[in-house]
Protein backbone atom coordinates (compact mmCIF):
# COMPACT_ATOMS: atom_id res chain seq x y z
CA UNK A 1 0.00 0.00 0.00
CA UNK A 2 3.16 2.48 0.93
CA UNK A 3 4.20 1.69 -2.72
CA UNK A 4 1.10 3.11 -4.29
CA UNK A 5 1.21 6.23 -2.08
CA UNK A 6 4.60 6.70 -3.20
CA UNK A 7 3.43 5.98 -6.63
CA UNK A 8 0.53 8.34 -6.63
CA UNK A 9 2.77 10.78 -5.54
CA UNK A 10 5.72 10.17 -7.98
CA UNK A 11 2.78 10.95 -10.73
CA UNK A 12 1.87 14.22 -8.97
CA UNK A 13 -1.90 13.12 -8.87
CA UNK A 14 -1.14 14.73 -5.33
CA UNK A 15 1.65 16.46 -3.46
CA UNK A 16 2.00 14.21 -0.15
CA UNK A 17 1.45 10.92 1.26
CA UNK A 18 -0.78 12.77 4.06
CA UNK A 19 -2.99 14.23 1.28
CA UNK A 20 -3.78 11.18 -0.16
CA UNK A 21 -4.17 9.86 3.54
CA UNK A 22 -6.97 12.85 4.38
CA UNK A 23 -8.53 12.20 1.08
CA UNK A 24 -9.21 8.53 1.68
CA UNK A 25 -10.29 9.72 5.56
CA UNK A 26 -12.75 12.44 4.25
CA UNK A 27 -13.99 10.07 1.39
CA UNK A 28 -14.57 7.47 4.53
CA UNK A 29 -16.33 9.88 6.74
CA UNK A 30 -18.42 10.60 4.00
CA UNK A 31 -19.69 7.43 3.03
CA UNK A 32 -20.19 6.28 7.03
CA UNK A 33 -22.48 9.82 7.07
CA UNK A 34 -24.35 9.33 4.29
CA UNK A 35 -25.04 5.66 5.43
CA UNK A 36 -25.83 7.14 8.91
CA UNK A 37 -28.29 9.66 6.83
CA UNK A 38 -29.74 6.77 5.20
CA UNK A 39 -30.17 4.53 8.06
CA UNK A 40 -31.60 7.89 9.87
CA UNK A 41 -34.19 8.44 6.98
CA UNK A 42 -35.40 5.61 4.91
CA UNK A 43 -34.74 3.10 7.09
CA UNK A 44 -36.56 4.48 10.25
CA UNK A 45 -39.15 5.62 8.34
CA UNK A 46 -39.66 1.97 6.55
CA UNK A 47 -39.78 0.44 10.13
CA UNK A 48 -42.42 2.79 11.31
CA UNK A 49 -44.42 2.43 8.71
CA UNK A 50 -44.44 -1.55 8.67
CA UNK A 51 -44.49 -1.29 12.63
CA UNK A 52 -47.75 0.50 12.21
CA UNK A 53 -49.51 -1.41 9.38
CA UNK A 54 -47.60 -5.58 10.02
CA UNK A 55 -50.28 -6.96 6.91
CA UNK A 56 -47.59 -5.05 4.35
CA UNK A 57 -44.62 -7.23 5.63
CA UNK A 58 -43.13 -9.64 3.25
CA UNK A 59 -42.41 -13.62 4.55
CA UNK A 60 -38.97 -15.05 3.59
CA UNK A 61 -40.74 -17.17 1.24
CA UNK A 62 -42.68 -14.79 -0.91
CA UNK A 63 -39.25 -12.81 -0.75
CA UNK A 64 -37.32 -15.73 -2.28
CA UNK A 65 -40.10 -15.98 -5.07
CA UNK A 66 -39.68 -12.07 -5.49
CA UNK A 67 -35.78 -12.31 -5.58
CA UNK A 68 -36.24 -15.43 -7.97
CA UNK A 69 -38.48 -13.55 -10.01
CA UNK A 70 -35.92 -10.42 -10.30
CA UNK A 71 -33.05 -12.91 -11.00
CA UNK A 72 -35.31 -14.58 -14.17
CA UNK A 73 -35.55 -11.42 -15.47
CA UNK A 74 -32.20 -10.08 -14.94
CA UNK A 75 -30.97 -12.96 -16.76
CA UNK A 76 -33.77 -12.42 -19.73
CA UNK A 77 -32.79 -8.95 -19.96
CA UNK A 78 -28.79 -8.90 -19.74
CA UNK A 79 -27.78 -12.71 -19.81
CA UNK A 80 -25.80 -14.65 -17.02
CA UNK A 81 -22.53 -13.73 -15.55
CA UNK A 82 -21.06 -16.41 -17.58
CA UNK A 83 -22.19 -15.13 -20.78
CA UNK A 84 -21.38 -11.56 -20.44
CA UNK A 85 -17.49 -12.42 -19.63
CA UNK A 86 -17.16 -14.71 -22.51
CA UNK A 87 -18.18 -11.98 -24.82
CA UNK A 88 -15.06 -9.92 -22.91
CA UNK A 89 -11.89 -10.67 -24.54
CA UNK A 90 -9.31 -11.65 -22.13
CA UNK A 91 -12.05 -12.91 -19.31
CA UNK A 92 -11.24 -16.84 -19.61
CA UNK A 93 -13.17 -18.55 -16.80
CA UNK A 94 -15.73 -17.79 -13.77
CA UNK A 95 -15.75 -20.38 -11.13
CA UNK A 96 -18.03 -20.98 -7.97
CA UNK A 97 -16.29 -23.39 -5.61
CA UNK A 98 -18.22 -25.15 -3.72
CA UNK A 99 -16.59 -23.44 -0.34
CA UNK A 100 -18.85 -20.25 -1.40
CA UNK A 101 -15.27 -18.16 -3.23
CA UNK A 102 -15.73 -17.02 -6.94
CA UNK A 103 -12.45 -17.53 -8.96
CA UNK A 104 -12.19 -15.41 -11.89
CA UNK A 105 -9.06 -15.74 -14.76
CA UNK A 106 -8.49 -12.85 -16.99
CA UNK A 107 -5.56 -12.77 -19.25
CA UNK A 108 -4.33 -10.06 -21.33
CA UNK A 109 -0.81 -10.28 -23.38
CA UNK A 110 1.39 -12.81 -21.52
CA UNK A 111 -0.05 -11.67 -18.11
CA UNK A 112 -2.48 -13.52 -16.08
CA UNK A 113 -4.51 -12.05 -12.80
CA UNK A 114 -6.67 -14.26 -10.57
CA UNK A 115 -9.50 -12.65 -8.18
CA UNK A 116 -10.74 -14.65 -5.65
CA UNK A 117 -13.53 -13.29 -3.26
CA UNK A 118 -16.56 -14.77 -0.92
CA UNK A 119 -20.05 -15.20 -2.58
CA UNK A 120 -22.08 -16.40 0.15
Amino acid sequence: MAAVLKERVASEAYASESEIIREGLRALFSREEAVQQWLRTEVVAAYDDLRADPSRAISPEGMRIHLAALHEQRLEDHGSWHDQLSARPGWQQLFVLSSGVAELTFSRSSRRVYFRYPCR
